[in-house]
Formats: C-alpha cells, sequence, structure tokens
C-alpha cells in the first residue's frame, strides 16, 4: 500500500492541476508544439513497421462506448504511431542507441487516444551507459503530453480542422511505480484486492480519489496535454476516470489501466 504522504502528495497536485485546467486565462503555459512536423524536427524517427497492437484488452471498453474495437490493418478506424528518438543510422535504417519511444493509438473520428507503450528521453537517460550522464542531450520535445498530442495530430487527414475532437484517454497497463503506488491504495480503499476487468471502478475527477489519479504520473500527462492544448481542444476537461484492468495474452499480473473521460 502507498505510504499516506505518497497519496496526500497525489491528492495535492492533482488538485492543483484541476485548478489550472479551469482557469480561462492559460496563454502564459500554452505549449509551443502544435504541428505533427516538429517530432522529425527534434529527432523522432516514425517506425513504420511497428503497427500491432493488442486492441482486444479494451474491446469491451470500447464496444460500450461505442467506439469501433479494430485496428486499421483489420478493417478498422484505429491507427498505431510509433516513433523512437535516439541515434538513427540511415544507411542501416536503424537506430544504434534508443533514447526514448513513444507509442500510441489514435481513432480520430471518435476522438479517442490509447497511450500504449512509452518511455521518454528523461527517463532513458536514468538508464543510459554513458558515464557522465551530463553529456546527454535532451530534446526539447519530450514529454508524453506534447509528444502524444503531435502524433494524434498526425492521425488526422489533412488540413486540420480545429477544434480538435478528444473525448477518451486510455492509459494501458501501467507499470510506473509511482502511478501504481497510488491506485494500488485507492482501490484498496474501496475493498478491492486487485483491479477489475471493465467496467472497473470509476471516480468524478473532483473527488479525492480523482484528484489523487490526476496528481499521479500518467494522470498529469492527460492534464498537461490538456492544460498546454487548450486552443487546439477549445477548453477541454476531465469529467472522471476509470480504473480498470485490460488483459493481454501472456499477463503475468493484473497491471491497472485507466480510461479518463473528456467533455
Amino acid at each position: 500500500m502507498a505510504r499516506d504522504q505518497d497519496y496526500e502528495a497525489a491528492v495535492e497536485k492533482g488538485t492543483k492541476l484541476l485548478q489550472m485546467s479551469t482557469k480561462k486565462t492559460k496563454t502564459s503555459i500554452e505549449s509551443a508544439f502544435k504541428h505533427s512536423k516538429e517530432l522529425a524536427q527534434h529527432g523522432y524517427h516514425l517506425e513504420t513497421n511497428q503497427t500491432s497492437f493488442e486492441i482486444e484488452c479494451i474491446a469491451k471498453a470500447l464496444g460500450d462506448l461505442n467506439i469501433d474495437h479494430k485496428m486499421i490493418y483489420d478493417g478498422g478506424k484505429n491507427v498505431r504511431t510509433h516513433h523512437q528518438h535516439g541515434v538513427y543510422t540511415a544507411e542501416a535504417d536503424e537506430y544504434k542507441t534508443i533514447r526514448g519511444y513513444f507509442s500510441q493509438v489514435s481513432n480520430p473520428s471518435a476522438g479517442v487516444l490509447i497511450a500504449d507503450t512509452n518511455l521518454s528521453p528523461s527517463h532513458a537517460a536514468a538508464f543510459d551507459d554513458a558515464k557522465d550522464k551530463g553529456d546527454i542531450d535532451l530534446p526539447l520535445l519530450r514529454h508524453w503530453s506534447d509528444v502524444a498530442f503531435l502524433q494524434y495530430l498526425s492521425s488526422f487527414h489533412s488540413p486540420l480542422i480545429q477544434p480538435i475532437s478528444l473525448n477518451y484517454i486510455f492509459r494501458i497497463q501501467i507499470q510506473n511505480s509511482g502511478t501504481f503506488l497510488v491506485l494500488n491504495k485507492i482501490i484498496k480503499m474501496h475493498g478491492r484486492s486487485m483491479y477489475e476487468l471493465w467496467p472497473g471502478i470509476t471516480f468524478d475527477i473532483q473527488s479525492e480519489e480523482g484528484k489523487a489519479i490526476l496528481g499521479t504520473p500518467h494522470g498529469s500527462g492527460v492534464a498537461w496535454m490538456l492544460i498546454q492544448h487548450s486552443k487546439a481542444l477549445r477548453e477541454r476537461i476531465i469529467k472522471k476516470v476509470t480504473i480498470f484492468y485490460a488483459p493481454k495474452k501472456d499477463d503475468l499480473f493484473r497491471w491497472p489501466s485507466l480510461l479518463f473521460w473528456i467533455v
């Protein structure tokens, strides 16, 4: 179970983010990144062969939301976008060193963004073998909230019409300890010993539990996306959040997933 200070700190952070998301004036914190072409400009290489995603793990959730639950290569509307950042060799079409990757699944017609597998350059640098970590140059474009938003934009047909539709954000199979500990505490507070299959358990974002989830690394990433891209999204906010287990093949543990409901 998470220590009380972990949970309380998450509630405090989530409360602040919630206040920021409801402010009408966000010009000072609007993101500088607004176009999908900026991914390549900041060293992100699109992996065209990274197409597979076990969308079956959330098929029930998508079905209940009346949203297509097939990938585009199976005749559906969901497309996976995978970018890597690192030392890339064009001749060999490969990376010598991977310094972060971001993989999302998007359904622009339904306003759905599914965060699959993500490792930011900052976290990748922490595991780098370089003797002097200070020699590692981090790209300016490095936060999930910005990269995932630009990947989502890339799934839309041109010309892009604003406001951008974004109604649901999934964070799949979370293994980050900072988020995991807080989610563990929440389900235990509600008499659960494990993460339940969809429909799981849902909290109003204004509730203490909702604020705690918003204050986790995975919740704050969603909050920052809505805050810093509010102009493109036209002041979207989170209404509620659902904790559930999205089963994948060969799972050895019931990792938690989150669904943020956006209005």
